[in-house]
């Protein structure tokens, strides 16, 4: 949550920097720009604080579950896990552009970032949807209008965007049936030698 938040404010930042954008939608850019950011910042904060640790701390003791949860998240795997998870949102840009050329449009660059900062931008506002269902369409529409771009397009834009998931998800699937008969095939049942 805190990378998509983040992820947020640095396409929208750039948007206003390279893309065309009305004035109307500036000053609302500016608004989500400066939730997110407050936003990730509160979230950060409680994250990186031992408040998380003593709740766990406090629940376990109250189910009389004994367990040691005193640990604090370390400061430098949260960065580094936060930075890998801004790095991983750069393909976003990546993908994008390749749903473009598939649509037969030649983006620039302020049609990628505008697309998706506002991908992000109603990922971000709309978290709570289950799998962004219309959200990301939404965001994509409103990118497309903004561009100048037809709205049959944007709805393929979307559907495409859609289908990846599939894709994904089958590849998934087959990665783990691969392994796990791999696994089989070796004798490698997962048991240990005293429980056979």
């Amino acid at each position: 949550m805190i990378g998509g938040l983040l992820f947020t404010v640095i396409m929208l930042a750039a948007s206003l920097a390279i893309a065309p954008v009305e004035v109307t939608w500036r000053v609302t850019f500016w608004g989500v720009m400066a939730v997110s950011l407050a936003h990730s910042l509160l979230l950060a904060g409680l994250a990186l604080s031992a408040l998380p640790a003593r709740l766990t701390a406090g629940l376990l003791k109250r189910l009389k579950i004994p367990a040691d949860a005193t640990a604090m998240l370390p400061r430098g795997e949260f960065f580094r896990a936060l930075l890998a998870k801004e790095a991983s949102f750069a393909f976003q840009l990546i993908e994008v552009y390749a749903i473009f050329i598939t649509l037969g449009i030649s983006p620039t660059a302020p049609d990628i970032v505008l697309t998706a900062a506002l991908l992000a931008a109603s990922a971000s506002v709309f978290f709570m949807m289950p799998q962004g269902l219309g959200v990301n369409e939404a965001g994509v529409s409103l990118a497309f209008s903004m561009l100048g771009i037809a709205a049959p397009q944007a709805i393929a834009f979307g559907l495409i965007r859609r289908a990846r998931i599939i894709v994904w998800t089958l590849l998934g699937v087959v990665l783990h049936l691969f392994w796990t008969r791999r696994r089989g095939n070796d004798g490698a049942s997962g048991e240990t030698p005293e429980a056979s």
